[in-house]
């Protein structure tokens, strides 16, 4: 089997897709529009925006790729059939197709407003409901893939063999994710493929890759979503929205940032005052008193504290350097 931590990239070109993945499918999904919009969605929201950190930037469409690496080597391990793995990578592929412009940060707008988030928006582009998910449903359907049992996969509601890479705690989406997070700190916390070979192998010992990774994700969300600065880049980004004079639609979640942001520029009163933010806040602990004797216990070690606490944020300042987003309000 290849070392598949030696081929994990921040940037993929489709010349990569073909080289590193076994089975034709997945070159062919990466060109449709659905998925190349993903080149135009962030990978962390406005919270990308927030410092030049190591000066990369990274988008879904870069993440998701790695996500399905990883599942291909979860899937080869396994010794799945070629039409087993093929459901398992295509779905990690494809698990944030559904995600708004700024993701997350503009997500609870869209739910408030239409009731809709990315896992609905993930069936709409799926089921060729929309015109941007056209080419991908034709291309599923073309190969026959069960586009339900992807959908279930990608919920993690499936917990068998197949569905628990997405389903458990430790899945690859959250590897490859923290893996890529690593980058804006300049440092990469662990190898992310030790990470998957451990799960596959159960080994969930005291000391082992995967605490280390579950501490890296507490420490990752400290520092990046639950900062002052994240928190911030979150709420003026929905605030960009609320001050603007155009009127939000439901087919404004499926733009790319650069057409999103176009359309709601950053023009902010003066009187937009501090303002204190109730948030929701997790905190992944690892219970080393805990055991862990099959998959489905992996909760009771790798656990999630949630509490709330408020922030006070000061108005967003357009040009000013060093400022906590400095470059959110461009274009």
């Amino acid at each position: 089997m290849a070392q598949m931590h030696e081929n994990l990239k921040f940037r993929y070109t489709l010349e990569d897709v073909v080289d590193m993945f076994v089975d034709d499918i997945i070159p062919a999904i990466c060109v449709t529009d659905a998925f190349q919009r993903l080149k135009g969605i962030s990978f962390l929201g406005a919270v990308e925006r927030t410092k030049k950190h190591s000066g990369l930037r990274h988008n879904r469409f870069n993440h998701s790729i790695g996500v399905a690496l990883l599942a291909q080597r979860y899937a080869l391990t396994m010794e799945f059939s070629q039409a087993e793995r093929i459901r398992v990578v295509v779905a990690a592929l494809l698990h944030d197709i559904g995600h708004a412009p700024l993701s997350h940060s503009i997500e609870p707008l869209f739910a408030e407003k239409f009731g809709l988030n990315h896992h609905i928006a993930t069936e709409k582009i799926l089921q060729g409901k929309i015109a941007l998910g056209r080419n991908l449903y034709e291309e599923l359907l073309k190969n026959s893939l069960d586009i339900d049992f992807l959908i279930n996969l990608m919920s993690g509601e499936d917990k068998s063999k197949f569905g628990r890479i997405f389903s458990s705690p430790i899945n690859v989406d959250t590897i490859e994710a923290i893996w890529r997070g690593g980058s804006y700190v300049r440092k990469q916390f662990f190898n992310p493929v030790e990470v998957l070979d451990a799960f596959i192998a159960g080994n969930f010992s005291s000391g082992s890759v995967v605490d280390r990774f579950w501490n890296e994700k507490n420490s990752f969300y400290s520092l990046m979503i639950y900062s002052k600065e994240g928190v911030a880049a979150d709420y003026w980004a929905r605030v960009r929205v609320w001050e603007s004079d155009k009127k939000l639609v439901p087919d404004d979640f499926y733009l790319t940032e650069k057409h999103f942001l176009s359309k709601y520029p950053a023009d902010f009163s003066d009187k937009i005052q501090p303002t204190l933010v109730d948030i929701k806040v997790r905190n992944f602990e690892v219970d080393d008193s805990v055991d862990v004797p099959c998959y489905d216990a992996l909760s009771t070690r790798y656990k999630i504290v949630k509490s709330k606490r408020s922030v006070l944020l000061d108005p967003p300042a357009k040009k000013e350097e060093n400022h906590i987003q400095p470059s959110f309000f461009e274009t």
